[in-house]
């Protein structure tokens, strides 16, 4: 039997969601975790229910001609709040990468759609922006580091 390259494997799960299904490339899970964690403050604008928001995640093809797509849905519709990233060839061996680029896909999607400004602080829209190993978000006027993408609603202590 072959397997049709052509055709996207999918999975859903939710925003906040501690166990990810089983083949969602691990980049992709940890983004996803990160991500919805920091959805939860940092918001202007407008609120995101994210107890009924659940991602969507699908991935097609092999080696270096692998890409995958990332998207949300309300819980049990599909309404005006969906999102999806269309499809994407960053590496999926690269979690830096891969998670600015569901932040960035997530903010723009808001920013458009949902008039959130998200994640903003300090009277700015913070950056998604890798830094070396480290998926960040970044204060645009000075460059500074005001957290790690994951960590933005805990205590300054543990950013």
């Amino acid at each position: 039997m072959t397997v049709d390259d052509s055709v996207p494997s999918g999975w859903q799960f939710l925003l906040l969601a501690d166990d990810i299904p089983d083949g969602v490339p691990a980049a992709v899970a940890v983004a996803c975790r990160s991500v919805g964690r920091d959805l939860r403050c940092a918001q202007d604008g407008g609120e995101i229910d994210v107890d009924q928001m659940m991602w969507t995640v699908q991935v097609k093809g092999e080696g270096s001609a692998r890409s995958w797509r990332v998207g949300w849905v309300a819980r049990g519709r599909y309404d005006s709040t969906a999102m999806d990233s269309g499809w994407l060839h960053v590496a999926l061996d690269d979690q830096p990468a891969v998670t600015v680029h569901v932040a960035e896909t997530v903010q723009k999607h808001l920013a458009v759609h949902g008039s959130v400004q998200w994640p903003s602080g300090s009277g700015q829209l913070l950056q998604a922006s890798a830094r070396g190993l480290l998926p960040a978000w970044i204060a645009p006027r000075t460059g500074r580091i005001v957290s790690r993408i994951g960590a933005l609603c805990s205590p300054v202590s543990n950013r």
